[in-house]
């Protein structure tokens, strides 16, 4: 009757929502996928299972799943709405459907997208206009994508999605290859000759040779000068996207890219790429054990907080992930990590029931978001409150459930945050203000009749305990005469109340 356990889980299942969209940022697609999979599997709140549809279409997308992006898309209860479009437009164009692709993005309403999702658009614009072959407004579309990136690690994500589109070849053919081949011979170590290396070893691949491409690449880094630091940048990170980062060249190229890399924001890429490349615990881990050997260096890495950011997502326990969180916060207290930082100090404190510890870290990313999450502020309010709850603060969970709900939530009832509300009050022994708070409530459509009737229930269990039984009888009694014929009363829950006021 109390309702705790279940409030609780609410709590639960925001915190495993935020650890599968810290998954997606950092690029570990996999991870994510399965993440955002498990809590669709667990909701049936329409409006949640949108949402999280909508992040698990983009991670199937950035996991090389088309087929499993569309069929995630046709789930959505409204598929003509702007971000479902621009979803199909994306998943259009990954199944090389360009005229779908492009008939969406026309449907496309830019100016109802979040702010985190118009690099997206401007994606695929430059996308498409690449494909058109009109290169001038494919640059622009991509410059926008990356300047409307509303985090460096967003930015990241679409320098490389620029990188791969600027590389791929649709229609590759072997007179390109040849003419590209002789331009790079006639024009060696000029700028001209390095761009027409890079092309040659992607049409190469395109072909369907990439072993060769691979081996050319190989031979261009082993001749390449000393001094050539940005071609050979380069070189590495499009040997890791030819030959994949799971293992072998690939991954190696990317790990000396992130190493020895002279563009800080290619070595971000190549740390993304590698977080993409790491499905399974095993090659994770590994990716742990190479970061703490940068980390360990005696020379302080380029990208040092990134290093630190991504090692405490692989953590293997929350202590672990603890240690880094708070050391990137304490090393870079203007980064704008921050926010993922105390993402994974809420998950760790929560996972090892120190609830007071994650409530803090709540507050202060609710502090610390930008305008545009709004809805991810809301949700670390719920969290934070059933964290207070948890951890046995009940005069601050009350204040912090008073507070969530002014800040709707997909998913959270607001009859249930009410409900809690009056429960942390009751157990901080405020019956007074318990009682006003629900009488103030009455005729709000929050509060629905059966967490009003839990709610009273509970208050006057607490009333008769205190001696005050004839508040007491007087609430029962009430909502007896208004409610008690009402036919959403579960049976058991009416049986309760008509006991509690004979006993009364």
């Amino acid at each position: 009757m109390d309702g705790a356990s279940a409030q609780e889980e609410s709590g639960d299942l925001i915190r495993r929502e935020g650890a599968a969209r810290r998954a997606m940022e950092l690029g570990f697609s996999s991870v994510a996928a399965g993440l955002w999979e498990s809590l669709l599997a667990e909701t049936n709140d329409a409006d949640r299972r949108d949402e999280l549809l909508l992040n698990w279409t983009i991670t199937l997308l950035e996991d090389s799943r088309p087929s499993e992006a569309s069929a995630a898309l046709s789930q959505l209860s409204n598929p003509i709405a702007t971000r479902a479009q621009l979803r199909a437009g994306l998943v259009a164009y990954a199944q090389d459907d360009l005229v779908t692709a492009e008939e969406q993005l026309e449907q496309v309403d830019v100016a109802l997208l979040p702010a985190n999702e118009q690099s997206w658009y401007h994606y695929l614009a430059g996308a498409l206009a690449h494909e058109r072959e009109d290169f001038t407004e494919a640059r622009e579309r991509f410059a926008a994508a990356i300047g409307a990136a509303t985090s460096g690690l967003q930015r990241a994500r679409f320098e490389l999605a620029d990188l791969r589109t600027s590389w791929r070849e649709t229609e590759p053919t072997e007179a390109q290859a040849a003419t590209l081949l002789r331009r790079m011979e006639e024009y060696a170590g000029e700028q001209v000759g390095f761009d027409a290396a890079k092309r040659y070893a992607a049409v190469l691949a395109a072909l369907g040779r990439g072993p060769e491409a691979v081996t050319f690449l190989q031979n261009q880094l082993l001749n390449l000068p000393p001094a050539e630091r940005v071609q050979r940048d380069d070189l590495r990170l499009l040997l890791g996207i030819i030959a994949g980062g799971q293992d072998g060249l690939g991954r190696n190229a990317l790990y000396r890219l992130l190493a020895e890399g002279a563009n800080r924001d290619k070595q971000r890429i190549a740390l993304r790429m590698l977080a993409n490349a790491s499905p399974e615990a095993e090659t994770r881990d590994e990716l742990r054990g190479r970061l703490s050997q940068l980390l360990g260096a005696e020379t302080r890495h380029p990208i040092e907080e990134d290093l630190i950011l991504f090692r405490a997502e692989l953590a293997s326990t929350p202590g672990e992930a603890t240690r880094d969180a708070l050391a990137l916060l304490e090393r870079f207290p203007g980064s704008d990590l921050r926010t993922v930082a105390l993402g994974i100090l809420v998950s760790a404190a929560w996972q090892d029931e120190r609830y007071r510890a994650a409530a803090g870290y709540a507050g202060q990313a609710r502090r610390e978001l930008g305008e545009f999450e709004a809805s991810i502020r809301a949700q670390l309010g719920v969290l934070q409150a059933d964290a207070f709850f948890r951890g046995g603060d009940y005069r601050s969970a009350a204040d912090a459930y008073a507070a969530a709900l002014d800040e709707p939530v997909a998913g959270v009832d607001p009859g249930d945050l009410v409900f809690q509300e009056v429960l942390s009050r009751i157990r901080d022994r405020q019956l007074t203000e318990a009682a006003s708070r629900i009488d103030a409530l009455m005729s709000d459509d929050r509060l629905d009749v059966i967490n009003r009737w839990q709610a009273e229930w509970n208050l006057t269990r607490a009333l008769q305990a205190e001696g005050r039984v004839d508040e007491a009888y007087a609430r029962v009694n009430r909502i007896m005469t208004e409610d008690a014929p009402n036919e959403d009363l579960p049976l058991e829950l009416a049986v309760r109340i008509t006991w509690l006021q004979a006993r009364l």
